[in-house]
């Protein structure tokens, strides 16, 4: 095998294939979406959709979803813990910062108002949140 695809001959037996699967959230009242994206040599990639429900994944891959599902929990705790370290990092460099320019003889910043999600704060003419998430291009990710 060659360190560099590119060096690849294009002889479908002797080069890298990749495939890539993405399974999308369900939308209201109807199965999962699956992208899914074949490609050689960073060519372009024949991408394909289908229901999940539709699919006979393979052993391997419907056991490793099974222990994704099941890590989801644990994944979350890990999530929401790198955030608040994240939080807590920035809010010690913010007051450092401050301490820094008052030892430095300059004023502080003047505090920034919380942020608000109430319609109150917000003008009559600002458009208002839907709650959801307009569909993007999944081509892009193969």
């Amino acid at each position: 095998m060659n360190d560099n695809i590119f060096d690849e001959p294009y002889d479908f037996s002797q080069c890298t294939i990749q495939v890539s699967m993405q399974i999308l959230p369900r939308g209201e009242g109807t199965d999962r979406t699956v992208v899914i994206g074949v490609r050689n040599h960073q060519d372009a990639p024949i991408v394909r959709t289908a229901s999940l429900s539709t699919l006979t994944l393979p052993a391997i891959l419907s056991e490793m979803l099974t222990q994704l599902e099941l890590d989801m929990p644990a994944r979350k705790l890990l999530k929401d813990e790198r955030e608040l370290e994240e939080k807590v990092e920035a809010e010690k460099k913010a007051a450092a910062k401050t301490v820094t320019r008052k030892a430095a003889g300059k004023p502080a910043s003047p505090p920034q108002p919380p942020a608000s999600d109430s319609a109150a704060s917000k003008p009559a003419d600002a458009p208002q949140s839907t709650g959801q998430v307009a569909p993007m291009s999944q081509i892009a990710l193969f």
